[in-house]
């Protein structure tokens, strides 16, 4: 079980759809499912973050991944 990453929901339409691309691109991409679900939960939370669907860019995801990674980090300790 992976849960989904909590944000502040502006505008759900097309989360669905984001997350199962990230999903298929990692099983195209020969990634255990694991990680297509992390990606897929991450980039439908950035997506739903505001409103439109503008796609996320590479350095806006590893930005929002570096700070959800330190926040787990932080919480753990």
């Amino acid at each position: 079980h992976l849960p989904a990453m909590r944000t502040h929901a502006i505008d759900v339409v097309g989360a669905g759809d984001v997350f199962l691309s990230a999903l298929i691109t990692s099983e195209v991409a020969q990634e255990k499912p694991q990680m297509g679900i992390y990606l897929g939960s991450a980039l439908a939370a950035l997506h739903i973050g505001r409103l439109g669907n503008a796609p996320s860019s590479l350095f806006e995801t590893q930005h929002f991944l570096k700070q959800r990674h330190e926040l787990a980090i932080s919480t753990n300790q």
